[in-house]
């Protein structure tokens, strides 16, 4: 799965599921393997109103991968 794959599903997740919510993101981890390659762990929560609480769905982990250069 690449992060165009993910990107490019949550307009439907927002129009159905998870409408009236907004999104946040958190990253959790940053780790440089070389020049141009980095391993970043995140995740992310939907919330409702204009405080983020406890998230309204678990979090699901993708494995993303993304070349740069």
């Amino acid at each position: 799965m690449q992060r165009r794959d993910i990107v490019d599903s949550h307009p439907a997740l927002f129009a159905k599921f998870l409408k009236g919510t907004q999104l946040a993101d958190e990253i959790l981890d940053v780790r440089f393997y070389g020049p141009d390659t980095a391993l970043v762990t995140g995740r992310g929560h939907t919330y409702k109103g204009s405080t983020k609480r406890k998230p309204l769905m678990e979090a699901i982990s993708f494995p993303v991968t993304q070349k740069f250069g």
